[in-house]
């Protein structure tokens, strides 16, 4: 173990002889082994006069004239190795690369401009990416504070001061950065900076270290330098070699690939059942047994492997030595020839092992940018940030650093969560369900569900499965269990049922591996701060797939709409579009209304499974099939893995299994009665929009309730959720719970529960406000600055065009798409123009663009590279919820709103329906009128435009009237007849009196069709002939011809908007040949290949003439 005095001070000088002795004796007696010094003012030519026969200046970086200058110094006997230093130009950043205990640490000293300079932490981020491989010690005089509150004396911050604070913060967190006093002082206030200008202190000097070094930390503090106007900053590290992560053995999926490792597998696998089959009565311990032959043979095959590429490659560079010394000695042509297939087979082997590791750290690179490295670098600087937990506090409050003590923080926090205070009894359970109606299936659908598993439902399962994912404790993927199917699958089965029969998995089988995940704005020395993953072994898994593929079936019947979370075909988007036309409507309502956001405690990880087995006996799933479901909650226990620790396994007894295909269907369920109560409580009042009501609306635990008048509501919604909570376990935090009025009728003063009024809060990421308008705003003006930003930061980084485009597509198209999904209207003026700037601006690096963005923007067939149009992809989303509005048996929870809002149209005749526009607005609300204007802007855009077609409505239609007045008949549409699809055929216009035979239409309405024909004459429409489908229609309404989704609706919208390149025109005109001959999708698509890529085999790949 070695301890490293580490000093960090701004010294304001060291010019002065005398001031430079005192400096290096202060250093001398107060046993400091590495300073990080700023304010050097040295130039180049002076910087030796530091060093004396205690200390030497082993990296610096200078100005021209006495000003700024950085040092480092290390103390002449300490027991370090430097592996290379460097420095900017400027004087104000140098750095050492070093190893010290086997620990790679770089050692930075950084001297921040005195006036405000943003830019200048950009640049330092940019800088400290280059030590991805290395955990960082920086020393800085950051002329600026962390916290305005904490770390200055000031009572107020001006604009500049903040931005730079700002910047700081930014750049210290994206470099996965703490501040090693602030992990000791948690709270307390000192300063290191006295501006005489001001009147004020301030905290500027800084030591940060790398969140893997904070258990390294045993003190910090802040020295007095009389030699200078600022503060030291001392910090001892105790330093251990790094410990190496929890061994957990993880199967290679790249082994599949291997021939002769499938070979030997199936062989020696065959040999195995044969001898052991038959020695067992249990199938659990067969099968605890082949796995154990799985790890053996595969850790076998692959130290074989291993000990035969290391010879090979050692034989190959033994070659390419004797060879490059022959050809040096004689040159030759064949030595030279031997000389490039030796080296292509060598780089061919380490190519291998480079693209296995990239494979390990689950990087999942484009690599066709210059230096992709820099990326790569930062998405594992971030994956540190969560992966590492430096400091916890403990039951008692103390902080914990060392790693053991950290684990056995977690391992008493989730023990202590899992374990059961149910207070409810089966009577209780009754007793609350029995009140609510809730649906319940037939014996039929239940005998369905507890029908024996087959191979045939396992080995479906297993091949919808994501592959790459990581297993459990047992290490072996689903990538292994897919490829050996027909050895490994029958003695599954027989486990998995005989596991059925005896209630109960093998207690090796079911245990979990607890990995840790920091939430977002989330205080990190909290336990309760981190969403908890759990790994668990993919046969456990498959199990659990098996019965959620057979329960997802049945969960449209069994949860209410008001519910969207882990229920196909229904989305979180349908939650937000239900609020916004409330959040519309109750603007002019004359009762006050309000929104309830509520925060749910821990909700997965509390739910009593008593309680649980009561509901799903309620809904109807029977008992054999509750008790399929009970094998995977007899005993299940996990360990919790923090950093390098892995705890010893605990029993859990209660919650949803983490990382179960089963679990969200689990919950969904449990709170299905709860929804239901607040839906049919008289106490509770709804708001009411054109005679629909609206209670509840649910996405899994997040949960909003709409309240008219709500100071009457909200203490008997206390009462209720209390008593739920007491059967469930599932608990409100009323303090972080908040109310919204909606309207200004809403009295705060009659609100006697202490809940928190706000005036917005997020809800399923979006920030929602009582205006439709703040929400547009608000939301997509934060998005924009915020990815701007980001892509300023990212131009730094040296990379090329395609990795820039693959930058947009990775990181900044998910995240409009999700604010474009999530609201149903338009954005702000001018803001696709302004996002197609800043694109713009990164992807070219602040120069004039070489290629428009619409080129850019079509399909590598057509001659793009694929970069994203979002305002295309915008409109897409909009379009999608009129796969809801074609369809009348789609359940989802706007639908009746909307539907009473166009009353007397119909929802999906509405887009065909004519309605101008103007109308709309006033009629509609903005909601609907968006979709409408979207509609008709995509059909007059991509020249679409088809009035006459099988969807036509014959009544309430604009486009089709009688004496400038829509058809209304009642009598005809009773009687399902509404469209020009359902009075005409394959011939054309159908008789009167095959309708009346088709759709029992009463003589009286002989009349009715007279006026229609005549009006269809009068409009043009063919009476002889067939009518077209709408092609939107048939893209938006979803079939099992027709898949429907955003991107395929994208797809289309971008292949219709695409116009002539003039350079085909230009090519085609000078080959005398036809622009859609000569430039085909298989030519785009070989140009495409006509460039280096280094994820091809070849160095370079060329078209043939």
């Amino acid at each position: 173990m070695t301890d490293l005095n580490i000093l960090s001070c701004n010294i304001n000088g060291l010019n002065g002889p005398h001031k430079r002795t005192g400096f290096l004796d202060f250093l001398r007696r107060r046993k400091i082994d590495i300073v990080l010094v700023q304010e050097s003012h040295l130039k180049e030519e002076d910087v030796h006069r530091c060093n004396n026969k205690f200390y030497e200046v082993v990296s610096h970086s200078s100005s021209d004239t006495k000003t700024k200058g950085v040092l480092i110094l290390v103390r002449r006997t300490l027991n370090i190795t430097i592996l290379d230093k460097g420095c900017d130009t400027d004087g104000r950043i140098t750095h050492i690369k070093t190893i010290v205990e086997n620990r790679n640490i770089v050692f930075i000293s950084v001297y921040a401009p005195c006036t405000p300079d943003p830019t200048f932490f950009s640049v330092l981020s940019t800088y400290l990416l280059k030590f991805s491989d290395f955990e960082i010690v920086l020393g800085a005089d950051t002329n600026s504070v962390m916290s305005h509150i904490l770390d200055r004396s000031g009572p107020k911050e001006s604009h500049s001061q903040a931005f730079c604070s700002d910047k700081l913060r930014q750049c210290v967190t994206s470099a996965s950065l703490v501040d090693s006093w602030r992990l000791i002082n948690p709270s307390a206030k000192s300063f290191t900076f006295f501006s005489a200008t001001h009147k004020s202190y301030s905290r500027i000097d800084y030591i940060f270290i790398s969140t893997s070094l904070s258990s390294a930390v045993r003190d910090a503090d802040i020295c007095s330098l009389s030699l200078s106007d600022h503060d030291g900053n001392l910090c001892r590290l105790s330093l251990i070699p790094r410990p190496s992560r929890a061994t957990r053995w993880r199967f290679n999926p790249k082994l599949l690939q291997d021939e002769n490792f499938c070979s030997q597998f199936r062989n020696k696998f065959a040999e195995f059942i044969e001898i052991n089959q038959g020695s067992v009565d249990d199938p659990r311990t067969l099968w605890n047994a082949v796995k154990g032959f799985i790890r053996n043979n595969s850790i076998s095959y692959a130290s074989f492997l291993q000990k035969k590429r290391h010879k090979k490659i050692a034989e190959l560079e033994s070659q390419l030595q004797n060879l490059t010394r022959d050809n040096q000695r004689c040159f030759s042509d064949s030595t030279l020839s031997k000389i490039m297939a030796v080296r292509s087979e060598l780089n061919s082997l380490l190519r291998s092992r480079a693209e296995f590791l990239i494979q390990r750290c689950r990087q999942n690179y484009y690599f066709q940018g210059s230096r992709p490295s820099h990326l790569l670098a930062l998405r594992i600087r971030n994956s540190e940030k969560f992966a590492n937990i430096s400091a916890v506090k403990s039951q008692s409050g103390l902080i914990m650093t060392d790693p053991k003590d950290i684990n056995i923080s977690f391992h008493s926090f989730y023990s202590n969560l899992y374990t059961s205070s149910a207070v409810g009894d089966p009577d209780s359970f009754t007793s609350f369900l029995s009140n609510l109606d809730l649906p319940r299936l037939s014996d039929s659908d239940s005998d369905y569900l507890a029908e024996p598993i087959t191979l045939q439902e396992l080995e479906s399962a297993i091949r919808s499965m994501n592959k790459g994912k990581s297993p459990g404790l047992d290490g072996i993927p689903v990538e292994l269990y897919s490829t050996f199917w027909s050895d490994l699958g029958p003695l599954m089965l027989d486990m998995i049922n005989f596991s059925v029969s005896q209630g109960s998995f093998h207690p090796s089988i079911n245990i979990a591996v607890i990995s840790l995940l920091l939430k977002k704005d989330k205080d990190p020395t909290s336990c309760s701060s981190y969403r908890p993953l759990s790994l668990i072994g993919t046969d456990v898994k498959l199990y659990a797939k098996v019965l959620s593929r057979r329960l997802e079936k049945f969960m449209n019947r069994l949860v209410h709409h008001d519910q969207t979370g882990f229920i196909k075909s229904r989305s979180a988007s349908d939650n937000l579009r239900r609020l916004y036309h409330i959040i519309n409507s109750t603007n002019s309502s004359s009762s006050p209304c309000a929104v309830l956001s509520l925060d749910a405690m821990k909700a997965f990880d509390q739910l009593e499974w008593n309680y649980l087995w009561a509901v799903l006996q309620h809904l109807g799933l029977g008992s054999s099939f509750i008790n399929m479901i009970k094998v995977l909650y007899f005993n299940p226990a996990a360990s919790v893995l923090t950093g390098s620790v892995c705890s010893n396994p605990f029993f859990i007894h209660r919650g949803t299994r983490q990382g179960c295909p089963l679990s969200p269907l689990l919950f969904a369920l449990s709170l299905e009665p709860l929804a239901q109560a607040v839906r049919r409580s008289q106490t509770i009042s709804p708001i009411i929009i054109r005679n629909t009501q609206h209670h509840i609306s649910l996405f899994a635990d997040d949960i909003l309730l709409f309240l008219e008048k709500p100071s009457h509501s909200i203490p008997h919604v206390l009462n209720l959720f209390d008593h739920f909570g007491s059967l469930s376990g599932f608990k409100i935090n009323w303090s972080k719970s908040c109310l919204l009025p909606l309207n200004s009728k809403f009295d705060p003063t009659s609100l006697s529960a202490s809940i928190p009024l706000v005036q917005n809060f997020k809800y399923l990421g979006i920030n929602v406000f009582p205006s439709l308008q703040e929400i547009l705003s608000k939301n997509y003006n934060s998005i924009l600055s915020k990815i701007s930003s980001d892509l300023e930061n990212w131009s730094r980084l040296p990379t090329s065009l395609q990795a820039r485009i693959s930058v947009i597509k990775m990181n900044v198209l998910p995240r409009i798409n999700f604010f474009s999904s999530m609201i149903p209207l338009p954005p702000p003026v001018g803001y696709w123009n302004k996002l197609d700037a800043c694109v713009s601006r990164y992807i070219w690096n602040g120069k004039r663009p070489r290629i428009k963005l619409t080129t850019l923007q079509r399909s590598r067939l057509h001659g793009g590279l694929s970069l994203p149009n979002f305002r295309l992809y915008a409109q897409a989303f909009s379009l999608r919820p009129l796969s809801v509005w074609f369809d009348p048996d789609a359940s989802v929870s706007w639908r009746a709103i909307e539907e009473s809002i166009v009353y007397p149209y119909k929802l999906k005749h509405l887009v065909f329906s004519g309605v101008p526009l103007r109308q709309c607005k006033s009629r509609f609300g903005p909601i609907v009128t968006h979709l409408l204007s979207t509609w008709r802007d995509v059909e007059r855009r991509l020249q679409l435009v088809t009035i006459w077609h099988k969807h036509s409505p014959i009544f309430h239609n604009n486009n089709l009237l009688s004496g400038n007045t829509p058809f209304h008949c009642p009598q005809w549409t009773h009687h399902k007849v509404n469209t020009l699809g359902d009075i005409y055929d394959d011939s054309g216009l159908q008789s009167f009196q095959n309708l009346k035979t088709q759709y029992n239409l009463p003589g009286t309405s002989f009349f009715m069709y007279l006026r229609i024909r005549s009006a269809l004459r009068a409009y043009g429409v063919p009476w002889n002939s067939q009518l077209p489908i709408h092609p939107l229609r048939k893209l938006i309404l979803p079939s099992e011809e027709f898949p429907s989704s955003a991107s395929v609706i994208y797809l289309f919208l971008l292949e219709h908007s695409y116009k002539p390149l003039s350079i085909t025109t230009v090519w085609a005109k000078d080959l005398n040949e036809d622009v859609h001959v000569l430039f085909s999708d298989q030519i785009w698509g070989m140009f495409k290949l006509s460039s280096k890529n280094p994820n091809q085999p070849n160095d370079s790949l060329e078209i043939a003439a």
